[in-house]
C-alpha cells in the first residue's frame, strides 16, 4: 500500500478556493477539504478523465470541483440539498451544463448506466455505514474496468468506512493508495 500526501494543485480560471468561498455561503457544512477535492481535480486533469460517476452528493462542491477540471459529474444521492451550482454567486455557470444530478438511492443508480469506453473516476460518498459503504463499493467494482479510477472519502475520518478500506487494503495491496488529509481518501485501480 502506497500512502501519499494531498497536494495543492489548480490549473484554472475558477479555483477550488473560489468555489470554497461560494460554497461557505450555500451550505450549513462542507464535507470535503479543498485539499480533497484539489486533488479529484488533479487526477482528473492528469489521468484525462472525462466522465465522473459521484455517489453522495451532498451541496455539490466537488461535483463542482471535477466538473471544472473538465469531466462530465453523473452525481447520485438520495436527498435533493440545495446544489452549490444553483446559487447566483456560483463562479462558473456554465459548468452548470457539465453536472446531472439525480435523486436516487446508491444501487438504484447503477441500473442502466451507461459508461463511455474511456477510464472513468468514481466517487464514493454515500452512505458512511459499513454495509452501505461496502455495498456502494462492490456495486462500483462490478463495472469498473482497468484504467479506472475509484475513490472512496472519509476512509480516516468515519470508522464504518475506514473498515471497509482496511479490508480493501489487505486484500489488494498492490492496487490501493491511501491519500492522507483530514478525511482521507482511498485510491483504488481496478
Amino acid at each position: 500500500m502506497r500512502v501519499t500526501r494531498l497536494e495543492n494543485i489548480t490549473h484554472a480560471p475558477v479555483s477550488v478556493t473560489d468555489f470554497r468561498k461560494i460554497f461557505n455561503k450555500t451550505a450549513n457544512r462542507a464535507w470535503a477539504t479543498d485539499e480533497e477535492a484539489q486533488t479529484l481535480f488533479a487526477h482528473i486533469k492528469n489521468y484525462k478523465i472525462e466522465t465522473v460517476v459521484e455517489i453522495g452528493t451532498a451541496y455539490g462542491f466537488t461535483s463542482s470541483c471535477m466538473a471544472l477540471a473538465g469531466a462530465t459529474v453523473l452525481t447520485f444521492d438520495i436527498e435533493d440539498r440545495p446544489k452549490i451550482w444553483d446559487s447566483g454567486d456560483f463562479p462558473a455557470p456554465e459548468l452548470r451544463e457539465k453536472i446531472i444530478f439525480k435523486q436516487i438511492p446508491s444501487p438504484d443508480c447503477f441500473k442502466d448506466l451507461e459508461l463511455p469506453p474511456t477510464p472513468v473516476l468514481f466517487f464514493i460518498d454515500g452512505d458512511h455505514s459499513r454495509a452501505g459503504c461496502q455495498r456502494d463499493v462492490d456495486e462500483v467494482m462490478k463495472i469498473a474496468r482497468e484504467g479506472d479510477l475509484v475513490f472512496i472519502h472519509d476512509v480516516c475520518s468515519y470508522r464504518p468506512v475506514a473498515r471497509v478500506w482496511a479490508e480493501i487494503q489487505k486484500a489488494n495491496p498492490d492496487k490501493t493508495t491511501l491519500m492522507k488529509s483530514v478525511n482521507g481518501l482511498g485510491l483504488i485501480r481496478p
